[in-house]
Formats: C-alpha cells, structure tokens, sequence
C-alpha cells in the first residue's frame, strides 16, 4: 500500500503527540531533557560522523549526573499470536538505535506507548534486549518491512 503525504503527515503528528507525553512524563520524575526535533520537524535528528549519518533518537535525557537516550514509539495495539503478545519497531530503526549507542556509548530506551488496546500503558525497554526479528513475510509473500519485536513479559511499564 503505497502512504500519502497527508497520511505521512498524521503519522507524524500521531507520534510526535507521543513524543511530548513521555517528555512531560520524563520532566514529572525528576529528568531533564533535549528533544532532538526541536528546531526541524520536517528532518529526523542526525548523528555525523567521518563515516556515516546515524538517525538520532527522539529524546536525549539527563537525571543524577547520568544521561542516555529515548526513543518513543507510539503504538494502537499490540501483536498477538495465540498467548504471545509483543511490540516493537521498524528493524532498520531498530538497527540505527543499537549502533547510536554502541558509537556513543550511551544506554539507549525505547518506550513503547500503547494506547486503545489493553494493557495500555508507557512500557520500557533497552536496546540490547534481545527480542525477535521477523522478516515482514508471510508465506514467502512480503507483507511489511522487517520488524524487530520484544515479548511483553521483557518490557518494564512505567507507573
């Protein structure tokens, strides 16, 4: 299915919703924090080095003389097969976030915020938690890009 700008747009917008409740949530425990799209919404932040451009997380947070990053990842529902119910992210996402960190030597979080579906709430996750890559097919026929999931019972949740 091919995404319109419009659609694009409200995906965006959708997210960076997201994005301003984990900030507010973050600021009320006590964490300070540099939202990375403040200055060009239009552009993910951006990591340069001699070698490559890195895709930045969402947020980059500061509490006790500590700092790491956030990624949000704003959710409708869960994915669910029989018993097993997981979230996660796009893989090439997932593989940018891991090499941030691995480069920089930061912790990096992803916090998932599920809404609409129960269990809703803010669930936390480190990057190196090993979860699961699946492909995006079904059947050998491709029906979404590469996802990488975690298993709901790896996942912290926030009060």
């Amino acid at each position: 299915m091919e995404q319109t700008k419009v659609s694009f747009e409200e995906q965006l917008q959708y997210g960076k919703e997201g994005e301003k409740e984990i900030a507010l949530y973050l600021l009320n425990k006590g964490c300070s924090i540099l939202p990375l799209y403040q200055f060009n919404d239009e552009l993910a932040p951006k990591i340069f080095t001699a070698n490559e451009i890195i895709t930045s997380p969402d947020l980059t947070v500061f509490k006790e003389e500590k700092c790491f990053f956030i990624e949000v990842k704003r959710k409708k529902q869960w994915v669910r097969f029989g018993e097993i119910v997981e979230t996660g992210c796009n893989y090439r996402h997932y593989a940018e976030y891991k090499k941030v960190s691995r480069f920089t030597g930061i912790k990096l979080f992803l916090i998932f915020l599920h809404e609409n579906e129960e269990p809703c709430g803010k669930y936390l996750i480190d990057i190196n938690t090993v979860g699961r890559y699946w492909n995006g097919k079904v059947n050998e026929r491709k029906v979404s890009k590469p996802m990488y999931f975690w298993n709901i019972n790896q996942l912290n949740k926030l009060q």
